[in-house]
């Protein structure tokens, strides 16, 4: 069972998972950041630094670890996935479930978060979810991870529109903490997901922690590639209901 860094039982813990790569020419896994479910079926939103390099190139054989409602893992390939061309967001779908062993397993259904669209407001409490505190461990050629999620909570301080600092879309700096491996984790306002976690700032030691989060609704200025080879817009998916969104 998946716990927060105070040792206490995540509510929800299911719906939010590590994403991972592995090279299969280099043969190296690497731990990318956090994404989390928004229909069962094992739809997610993540930042789009996450699952890109620094050359807009895909990384190679991404999976979320879905962590099981009987305490176990499963590593889920990503099967679908579309990029913002600018903003620091990115939607896909989990596909087949692999146990431990690499043999492919029936997966459950995912839970998952409602979103919303609503602007944010100055001085809003938030709270956010991510993987940053990862252990890898190494048994002759096997590698294990250990993944422990950790909260952040904070409040919105200031809107920019065309962006701030690292992060180059419209975006809200907040005082909540963001540490490496937490990029692309949800950020809730009254059990909504409202945003993901985009970058974070090391200061010193006393100092305000200083951070930007991603406006979830950036997801409608998405175009996806379906396995049948249509292309569609999210604000379509949006617009039939396929995920649940407050406006």
């Amino acid at each position: 069972m998946l716990r927060n860094n105070s040792g206490q039982q995540i509510e929800n813990e299911q719906a939010i998972f590590p994403l991972v790569s592995f090279d299969k020419a280099k043969k190296i896994f690497r731990c990318l950041g956090t994404g989390f479910f928004i229909h069962p079926t094992g739809w997610f939103i993540t930042a789009r630094h996450v699952v890109l390099d620094n050359s807009l190139n895909q990384y190679p054989m991404i999976m979320g670890v879905q962590s099981l409602q009987d305490g176990s893992h499963v590593n889920r390939i990503i099967s679908l996935l579309g990029t913002h061309p600018t903003a620091d967001i990115a939607i896909g779908a989990l596909g087949i479930a692999r146990d431990k062993m690499a043999k492919e397993v029936p997966y459950e259904l995912a839970p998952m978060f409602n979103l919303s669209y609503k602007a944010l407001n100055k001085g809003e409490e938030i709270i956010a979810f991510g993987y940053p505190k990862t252990l890898r461990t190494e048994e002759g050629s096997k590698d294990t991870f250990h993944f422990m999620g950790k909260w952040a909570k904070g409040k919105i301080e200031e809107y920019f529109p065309d962006g701030a600092f690292t992060v180059k879309n419209r975006c809200y700096q907040t005082s909540m903490p963001i540490e490496a491996g937490a990029s692309g984790g949800p950020v809730f306002i009254n059990n909504y997901a409202v945003g993901i976690n985009s970058s974070g700032f090391d200061l010193f030691d006393g100092d305000e922690p200083l951070s930007f989060i991603t406006p979830i609704n950036l997801i409608s200025e998405i175009n996806i590639q379906l396995t049948h080879g249509m292309t569609t817009p999210i604000s379509a998916l949006v617009k039939k209901h396929f995920f649940k969104v407050a406006f």
